[in-house]
Parts: C-alpha cells; structure tokens; sequence
C-alpha cells in the first residue's frame, strides 16, 4: 500500500516536470 502511495507521487512528480515543455510544445504546435 506504501508502495502504491510513494509510486503515485513519483508518477505526479514526474508528470508536473513533463507538463511544462508539453505545453510549450503544444503552443509551438498550434501556433504553426
């Protein structure tokens, strides 16, 4: 069950990193 709790919060972590330059990529994206 800790398991399950620490991975969930690496997985937000990590998703919190990868949004930024998702977005700016998404901008980049549309914009053409």
């Amino acid at each position: 069950m800790a398991l399950n709790w620490f991975y969930q919060l690496v997985v937000l972590g990590l998703l919190q990193y990868e949004i930024y330059p998702l977005k700016v990529s998404l901008i980049l994206v549309t914009s053409l």
